[in-house]
């Protein structure tokens, strides 16, 4: 690859024995930049698959693994064209693969989503240390692992393919002009488009942020890079075989959706994704303009970017996929969460990266500080996470050993109900139903995106989905485990069925953290005496 004439190394005078260390260890992590980000990898592997063994599936996870265990490509397209998953197949395969490989356990269901987000981190560390310092390049992925996207990374769901592809192709369009082996770099364009689309419908927005680049590059150089534009069209073809997918999904899911486009969620996306980090990036884009528009008059002297223009073009639609995320889902499909436009945090991470040598590149033991508090920051948060998750854990736990002993069990909290049957033992998983009535579940929860997802494939999960009607026609007495103000307990008030609280302190508030494993904290009630028509 074609490599862009570095930045001048920060020069300071050495004074004493500290200042000595500082230049040696800078010099050193410069001179040896592949040796930390080999290192940087090795944590996020040690990161990542801890946190997949301490996590617990959650229902998303969940749907992909009952897909992912049909016995071909063509079964699973076929629920797919029935709704049961609103996403395209690619990452349905992959499970697959892992599972027949490794089984069905935590780490065998999310290792393909575990090495896409590492192929991520290679993406941002190859991208930025064409432009700045390896350290920089370093806190650049540092800064993305402090984002919720690294949470995303050992999921197994579409979200870390679709940054992974996003990335790639990002990549693969800086090379398609300053690489030796521009043809090849047009294919690898294509296919991580095609990839990224396979994904996630959102992948569609990487064509934004490579276009609008590609423009730029065009006016600039007054000249059409043909081979860009065909791997662009070459990409978008999978598009074609996928639109009944789409339709199938805006079908179902659409009219009571639960993540409808609502205009403050461009602002909720960065909050949400970047976490505590949000906090940095402003702090850091407030230092940069201030210093800039300071500085500009003083010196009369015109900077040279860190980033071409068409990069940094490219880079900041990557970074507005909320904005551009919300007009597409407000425009055609009719659904959107922060999770969808999470490629943002790439665009993010470049940004903090090369505003932090803007800010401290010429202060050697700046510079290591920052890389040391990116690493710390990385370290605790990954700690933390690791804490809330062990906690859904138990109690998960605790809910399963208080259950009754005897008596069918109704779930009809769609978050709860997989989970619960995934990890309960047979004694208790063989008594538990889920039930349905969408009408009551509109008229209460004005919502039925979880449920949809259950009655497009019923076969294939192993909790049983039953009609309300016909669970009330079967048992006069059963119990319902759920939140309090569960759809199910609203009925059966209005009814005038008695549902009676049982005397259970479950502390189940744990689960409703990150990915949650219930909508609110979950009661037990036992219903007596139902009869029918009454």
């Amino acid at each position: 690859m074609a490599t862009v004439e570095q930045r001048p190394l920060p020069s300071s005078p050495r004074v004493g024995f500290a200042q000595h260390w500082i230049e040696r260890i800078y010099l050193g992590i410069h001179s040896h930049g592949g040796r930390l980000l080999a290192l940087q990898i090795g944590m996020y592997f040690a990161a990542a698959l801890a946190l997949a063994v301490i996590k617990p599936f959650w229902f998303d996870e969940l749907i992909t693994l009952n897909i992912a265990r049909q016995q071909s490509a063509r079964v699973m397209w076929q629920l797919l064209l029935r709704g049961a998953d609103p996403n395209p197949p690619l990452s349905h395969l992959l499970t697959s693969w892992s599972m027949h490989l490794f089984g069905h356990g935590e780490i065998a269901v999310r290792l393909p989503a575990m090495c896409a987000g590492a192929v991520t981190l290679l993406c941002i560390y190859e991208f930025l240390v064409r432009r700045i310092p390896p350290l920089f390049a370093s806190v650049g992925v540092f800064f993305f692992m402090m984002t919720h996207a690294f949470d995303y990374s050992y999921e197994a769901r579409s979200y870390s393919f679709l940054i992974c592809f996003a990335s790639a192709a990002l990549l693969a369009w800086r090379w398609t002009h300053e690489s030796r082996h521009q043809s090849l770099a047009a294919a690898l364009l294509a296919v991580s488009l095609a990839l990224g689309l396979s994904s996630n419908y959102f992948g569609v927005l990487a064509f934004f942020a490579v276009a609008g680049g590609e423009l730029v590059s065009t006016w600039q150089r007054q000249r059409i890079a043909w081979r860009v534009w065909a791997a662009l069209a070459a990409g978008a073809l999978p598009l074609l075989a996928y639109l009944p997918l789409v339709h199938a999904a805006t079908t179902r899911f659409s009219p009571y959706a639960w993540n409808k486009p609502y205009p403050n969620f461009m602002i909720d996306a960065y909050f949400q994704m970047l976490d505590a980090s949000v906090w940095l990036a402003l702090a850091v884009t407030y230092a940069v303009v201030v210093i800039v528009v300071y500085e500009r008059p003083q010196s009369g002297v015109r900077r040279t970017h860190m980033l071409r223009l068409p990069e940094f073009v490219a880079i900041s639609l990557l970074t507005a996929y909320p904005v551009l995320g919300y007009v597409l889902s407000a425009v055609r499909g009719g659904m959107i969460s922060p999770r969808f436009v999470l490629p943002f945090c790439f665009g993010v991470s470049v940004t903090v990266a090369i505003a932090g040598f803007r800010l401290l590149g010429k202060n050697q033991g700046a510079s290591l500080l920052l890389l040391l508090t990116s690493f710390c920051w990385f370290a605790y948060r990954a700690g933390d996470v690791a804490g809330d998750y062990s906690n859904q854990r138990q109690a998960l736990e605790r809910i399963i050993a208080m259950l009754p002993k005897q008596g069918l069990i109704a779930v009809p909290d769609s978050l709860l109900a997989t989970p619960l049957q995934f990890y309960a033992p047979p004694s208790v998983a063989d008594r538990l139903v889920f039930p349905l009535d969408f009408a009551a579940i509109r008229k209460y929860k004005r919502e039925d995106s979880p449920e949809q997802n259950l009655a497009a494939a019923p076969e294939i999960y192993p909790v049983p989905i039953m009609p309300l009607s016909r669970l009330n026609a079967q048992h006069s007495t059963y119990y319902v485990l759920a939140p309090g103000d569960n759809w199910l307990l609203q009925k059966l008030h209005d009814d005038q069925v008695p549902a009676r609280r049982l005397s259970l302190d479950f502390r189940s508030h744990d689960l409703g953290g990150f990915t949650p494993l219930s909508h609110h904290d979950v009661s037990l009630f036992r219903v007596d005496n139902f009869s029918p028509g009454i």
